[in-house]
């Protein structure tokens, strides 16, 4: 580990050497030509410039890729804490970094933008609020853990129709990268999450865990469609990926019951299968049930000979 972090030291060295080489070179050749073109000497400081900028930025990038490599290495070791949001706080203090150091070239005060343009600031914050409210959020969820990269999540929030389960791909500084369990990349707005959203992950342990509440109309006891339920479910669950289920009677209205059913798996992209199961099998228990109910009560009123 730490050879390959003074290796990229080395790395990132050689390469402010040589862009601050091609800088130079670059003004050198640029004078040259103009020599021959005079056309061209009023365009040299901006040729500099833009030349200056590639290289401010992709050394930024570089610096970006390699904290990425080491926080990956870092967190993808078994039983170490996920690391990974922390790169959404450094890549946004690299880049912004990047931007002073390309203005400070370029020979723009911070400071003096600052205090000289105060009514274009406030112009330009109520314009970009929105966005900055998203960085804001963004640097939140990524600084505090909340949500990590390569972690299966479950977020609830009423501007949500329904659920959001997957895994998260990455934290930007606008957008959570989320693929869901239906195979699809999602962003959701970092603005929605941090404060408006519940997030779950679905580690528990060394597998995955996820519940889900089944309602019913009160008229079938409860405790035989989970019996019936449950030995449907473990007919298949090697089948689905399923690993072990747990089922409970979890509340009751005058028009509802409600059972929480609470499953362990490995793979997401199994999750849909597995629902879809455990929700058939407790609906069809349910009909199975309550049929078979009607039957009896047929039968004990005489109208079945």
């Amino acid at each position: 580990m730490m050879n390959g972090f003074w290796r990229e030291i080395r790395r990132i060295i050689i390469v402010i050497i040589v862009a601050v080489a091609i800088v130079i070179a670059a003004g050198y050749v640029f004078d040259f030509i103009a020599t021959y073109e005079p056309i061209l000497v009023p365009y040299r400081q901006y040729v500099l410039y833009a030349i200056a900028a590639i290289i401010i930025f992709g050394f930024a990038h570089i610096i970006n890729r390699t904290i990425g490599v080491f926080i990956e290495k870092a967190s993808s070791k078994p039983g170490k804490r996920n690391y990974r949001g922390l790169y959404t706080l450094f890549r946004a203090l690299i880049y912004g970094g990047a931007i002073a150091a390309f203005l400070a070239y370029v020979g723009i005060s911070l400071t003096g933008a600052l205090i000289g343009g105060t009514i274009g600031g406030l112009i330009i914050s109520f314009a970009l609020q929105n966005t900055v409210s998203s960085l804001l959020s963004g640097l939140l969820l990524s600084s505090s853990g909340v949500i990590k990269p390569k972690e299966p999540v479950s977020f609830y929030s009423w501007l949500f129709d329904n659920p959001v389960v997957g895994e998260v791909l990455d934290v930007s500084v606008l957008t959570t990268k989320v693929r869901t369990t239906d195979g699809l990349v999602t962003d959701l707005p970092n603005t929605a999450l941090l404060g408006q959203s519940q997030f779950t992950s679905l580690v528990s342990g060394d597998h995955l865990s996820y519940n889900v509440l089944i309602g019913f109309n009160p008229d079938v006891p409860i405790r035989q469609i989970i019996n019936e339920a449950t030995l449907a479910i473990d007919k298949i669950k090697e089948n689905i990926g399923l690993l072990e289920h747990h089922s409970f009677f979890y509340s009751k209205t005058f028009n509802n019951s409600s059972v929480k059913i609470i499953f362990f798996f490995n793979d997401l992209s199994k999750f849909n299968l597995i629902m879809h199961e455990i929700t058939t099998a407790y609906e069809e228990a349910y009909w199975k049930i309550k049929n078979k109910m009607a039957e009896d009560a047929k039968k004990s009123s005489g109208s079945v000979p």
